[in-house]
């Protein structure tokens, strides 16, 4: 048992790990199993019900002489974390080389009540054959049954005053081996996603809290994400991203979630439900995609950080006078409540020198930024934007 100051916790029942495509076991302090979601099963070939209750090391053939026993409860206590390279057990008995991410869960008043370890295959073990295609980005999920692999790429917003990248959007991307790249766009509708979002949606959180964790590290920025109207209405949602959150690491105000401004008009009483709750777990909630001047009063009360104005607000805004004095209304209403505002879309150099002027605070769209890879953002977090500008002026 962990001598955490809290005392001993068992972790509340049930953690929402059931559609998280990541390979997810929690236990409570005394490494004693309370829940296994469907990945470790197809993992490590052993079924929830015959492992809850069960020793982890035991299960995993983790106590293997390595003196990881010893060793991870220490980490725990003196990091809050732990992550390494372990040699685990399929049922059968044949080895399965794991990366192993070990954290706290955290309870309702922030002490440890339990433990979380998400383990992830090698990218070396994922079979080239049965994933159907190879690619070169940082991280990758495959779906049993569908071809490809999904990556996520990530557009950079900028602050427009010091022209620093103090954001990245998280972006979901398929690499279909017979239809290239796709956005979610060109395949969100298929029949055979459709009861995959949930586990899509999962996995993005996972997937975007590990870069930010390692991103924050060094800058001072966030990754943010996009939310459906689905996973709003889905009452886990705050604990699935508070989970993804404590599993990478990633500290409050460093990963924020985007609602389509849309919702609130749809599911009043949902989104704002939703939004408090995400809020609540450390999460910084955007308001994505505003189309159109908002009445005064329609955002006082929400727990918003920012708000982010559409392409079809900001395109053609400094050759189109009425829009030009939407926008600028709409910057002047979100400022008297203190939210940062985002230009999105920016495609032309006219619009996004008027948007500086009317006082946006960041813009981003593909003048200053094509969606990409993790490593292709990574160097240029520190590089001078003057170098991108020049860019700019060139279009």
């Amino acid at each position: 048992m962990l001598n955490t100051p809290a005392g001993r916790k068992k972790a509340p029942e049930p953690w929402p790990i059931a559609a998280v495509a990541d390979a997810v076991v929690t236990t409570d302090d005394s490494w004693v199993i309370t829940s296994w979601n469907r990945p470790m099963e197809e993992l490590f070939g052993w079924a929830e019900g015959t492992v809850v209750g069960r020793d982890m090391y035991t299960v995993l053939g983790l106590d293997n002489g390595s003196g990881l026993r010893r060793d991870l409860p220490r980490a725990l206590l003196n990091h809050g974390r732990w992550e390494g390279d372990v040699e685990g057990l399929h049922r059968d008995g044949d080895a399965r080389p794991v990366r192993l991410s070990v954290c706290f869960l955290r309870g309702t008043e922030d002490a440890p009540a339990g433990i979380l370890a998400v383990a992830r295959p090698h990218p070396e073990e994922i079979d080239e054959l049965e994933v159907g295609i190879r690619v070169d980005d940082d991280e990758t999920h495959s779906e049993p049954g569908l071809p490809g692999l999904f990556v996520l790429h990530y557009q950079p917003e900028v602050n427009l005053e010091h022209l620093a990248v103090v954001s990245c959007e998280a972006l979901l991307r398929w690499h279909h081996p017979g239809l290239g790249l796709l956005s979610p766009g060109g395949f969100l509708g298929e029949p055979d996603l459709a009861a995959r979002l949930e586990a899509l949606g999962a996995w993005t959180f996972f997937a975007a809290c590990r870069q930010a964790a390692i991103w924050t590290a060094d800058h001072d920025m966030r990754v943010t994400v996009n939310v459906s109207g689905q996973q709003l209405a889905d009452r886990e949602l705050a604990t699935r991203v508070r989970l993804a959150m404590t599993a990478a690491g990633v500290d409050t105000g460093h990963f924020g979630v985007e609602v389509s401004a849309d919702r609130l008009g749809i599911e009043p009483a949902t989104t704002r439900v939703a939004m408090s709750a995400l809020e609540e777990v450390g999460a910084v909630v955007l308001l994505d995609d505003v189309r159109s001047e908002p009445a005064r009063d329609s955002w006082v009360g929400l727990p918003l950080a920012g708000v982010k104005l559409g392409r079809s607000l900001i395109d053609g805004v400094a050759s189109t006078p009425e829009r030009r004095v939407e926008v600028e209304s709409t910057i002047a209403i979100a400022h008297d409540l203190g939210l940062w505002v985002t230009a999105e879309g920016i495609e032309n150099p006219a619009d996004l020198d008027c948007v500086r002027e009317l006082g946006c605070d960041g813009a981003f769209g593909f003048l200053l930024h094509t969606p990409s890879p993790a490593r292709e953002i990574e160097h240029q977090l520190d590089e001078p934007l003057a170098v991108r500008w020049d860019r700019v002026d060139a279009l």
